[in-house]
C-alpha cells in the first residue's frame, strides 16, 4: 500500500491513512462491526489497494474545537456504507489519567433527513459477558479509530 501511494504521489502515505483503509476494507469474520476477538475483521489487501488506486478516501487537518466536513455522494443500490476516521495522536505524559490527547468524534449526517449516525463502540467493562457483547453506536473517547456503518444508505 505504501508503494502504491508513493507511485501516485511521490511520498509515503500517513500511517493513519493506511490504518483507516485497512480497517475499513476488512471483511467481518465474527460479528458485524468491530469486536474484541477479531477487531475489524480479516484484512482485505486487494480491496485496500483498490481503495488507494480509486482514491476513495479523504484527509485533512482539524484544529481544537473545529469541525471538518466531507460530502459523500452514494450511488444507487449500495448495500453498505462504511466511513472510517483514523488519526495519529500525540504521546501522553507518563502517569496521565487520559492517554488520548486528541479526541476526535466521527459523525455521519444524512443531508435530507438530518439523521445522525455515530461510530461503533465496544464495551470496556472488564467482564467476559460485557466484552463479548456486539458493538453499538455511541461516542468513542478511547480510540484513534472510529467507524460508522450504514446498511442500505439513502
Amino acid at each position: 500500500m505504501q508503494q502504491v501511494y508513493k507511485q501516485q504521489f511521490g511520498v509515503l502515505p500517513p500511517a493513519s491513512l493506511i490504518k483507516a483503509i485497512l480497517f475499513n476494507c476488512a471483511d467481518d469474520i465474527f460479528k458485524a462491526g468491530p469486536d474484541y476477538k477479531t477487531g475489524y475483521g480479516l484484512l482485505n489487501t486487494y480491496k485496500s489497494v483498490g481503495t488507494l488506486l480509486e482514491k476513495k478516501y479523504a484527509g485533512g487537518e482539524v484544529t481544537k474545537g473545529a469541525t471538518w466536513t466531507y460530502n459523500i455522494t452514494i450511488p444507487d443500490n449500495v448495500a453498505r456504507l462504511k466511513v472510517m476516521l483514523c488519526w495519529t495522536d500525540s504521546n501522553a505524559n507518563p502517569n496521565d489519567n487520559i492517554s488520548l490527547l486528541n479526541d476526535l468524534d466521527l459523525e455521519v449526517i444524512q443531508k435530507e433527513s438530518g439523521r445522525r449516525y455515530l461510530p461503533y463502540v465496544l464495551s470496556n467493562f472488564p467482564d467476559a459477558d460485557s466484552l463479548s457483547m456486539i458493538a453499538h453506536a455511541g461516542i468513542d473517547s478511547l480510540n484513534t479509530s472510529e467507524q460508522v456503518r450504514i446498511e442500505r444508505p439513502q
